[in-house]
């Protein structure tokens, strides 16, 4: 049985370290770690990380995401989401994969996109093939 695993290690190029707080939108081509906290939307054609530590309130859209922390918006991934022990996302999912590993918690509507699916995350006419809405307990 396969593995799953993120697509590759990217080399962090943009960290936003423990402690540092950032008010405005981050946008990039190139892996992000959040260590800290960021109020606005974060956009990276590459791996977006959230730390233990990392606060990000606003929208997110990565070609993936690996989250440790908090996220307090919606996620939109093009390719594989993990969703650590420690992580928290508050807001809706959309992704092609998706691994929740015990002890996240995870609180909106989840849309998972087929692999096909030519990637305009703003279109909502987009093919999925699942629907799931998620509450807390």
């Amino acid at each position: 049985m396969k593995r799953f695993s993120s697509n590759k290690i990217d080399r962090i190029e943009t960290l936003v370290g423990e402690g540092s707080i950032i008010e405005g939108d981050i946008t990039g081509n190139n892996s992000i770690l959040i260590s800290g906290t960021v109020t606005g939307d974060v956009t990276t054609q590459s791996t977006i990380r959230v730390g233990r530590t990392g606060v990000i309130k606003g929208n997110v859209k990565a070609n993936s995401a690996i989250l440790s922390g908090i996220i307090e918006g919606n996620l939109d991934v093009l390719d594989s989401t993990v969703l650590g022990p420690h992580s928290r996302l508050k807001g809706d999912l959309k992704t092609t994969r998706l691994k929740i590993e015990e002890g996240a918690k995870f609180e909106g509507r989840c849309v998972m996109l087929d692999k096909s699916t030519e990637a305009d995350l703003n279109d909502d006419s987009e093919k999925t093939k699942d629907e799931l809405d998620v509450k807390p307990s």
